[in-house]
C-alpha cells in the first residue's frame, strides 16, 4: 500500500471507499510534516505502519462501520473518538503479539494517531459530527490525548508499564516528538 505526502494509504484499485469519499483533506502544511515523518521511518517502519493502516482501514470502512458509527454518536465526541480508536489499536496490537509481531513503538504513535483522524473522518462522513476547521483540530487533539491515556492504561492492565519511559514519552508527545516515545511504557 502505498502512502501519499501526508503519510495517509492512497485508494486502492476502483478508488476510496464510498465513506471516505468527500472526506475533508489536509491542509497543506500538515501534510508535509506528515511526509517529512514518513521520509524518516525505515522500511520495517513504513511496512509495519502501512501493514497496520491496511487493516485498520478495512476494519473502519468494513462491514463494523455502522457498528463503530453508533459508538460514536453515544456521548461527548472526544471520548467516543478515542474509545473506539483505542479498542482498534488494541485489536491490531494483540493481533500482531499472537502472530509473533511486535508494533515498534513509533508506528503505534503515528498510526495511533491516523486512526484517530480516520475515525474522526468516519463520524464526519457520517453525519455524526459537523465541526468547523478549529472546532476539529480541538476535538482530535483531545480525542488524541485521551486515547494515549486509555491506550496507557491498557499497557498498565498488561503487565508492560514502565514507568520512568511512560514520564519521559509523555513528555516527548506533549512536545510534539514521537520517534522516541516508548509506547510500551504508555
Amino acid at each position: 500500500m502505498e502512502l501519499d505526502q501526508g503519510g495517509q494509504p492512497m485508494p486502492q484499485q476502483g478508488g476510496m471507499p464510498p465513506q471516505q469519499q468527500g472526506m475533508p483533506q489536509e491542509q497543506p502544511a500538515e501534510a508535509a510534516a506528515g511526509a517529512e515523518d514518513m521520509e524518516q521511518a525505515s522500511p520495517e517502519e513504513q511496512a509495519q505502519y502501512e501493514k497496520l493502516m491496511e487493516n485498520a482501514l478495512s476494519f473502519i470502512h468494513g462491514e463494523q462501520s455502522d457498528q463503530l458509527v453508533e459508538r460514536l454518536a453515544q456521548g461527548e465526541p472526544e471520548e467516543a473518538i478515542a474509545d473506539v480508536a483505542v479498542s482498534l489499536v488494541i485489536k491490531l496490537y494483540e493481533s500482531a503479539e499472537q502472530a509473533g509481531q511486535k508494533l515498534m513503538d513509533s508506528v503505534l504513535m503515528a498510526g495511533g494517531e491516523d486512526i484517530v483522524n480516520e475515525v474522526i473522518n468516519l463520524g464526519v462522513v457520517a453525519g455524526v459530527y459537523d465541526f468547523e476547521e478549529a472546532e476539529g483540530e480541538a476535538v482530535q487533539q483531545e480525542a488524541w490525548f485521551i486515547a494515549l491515556d486509555k491506550f496507557g492504561r491498557y499497557i498498565n492492565q498488561t503487565g508492560q508499564f514502565d514507568e520512568q519511559g511512560l514520564r519521559q514519552g509523555a513528555e516527548e508527545a506533549m512536545a510534539g516528538k514521537y520517534d522516541n516515545v516508548d509506547i510500551g511504557a504508555l
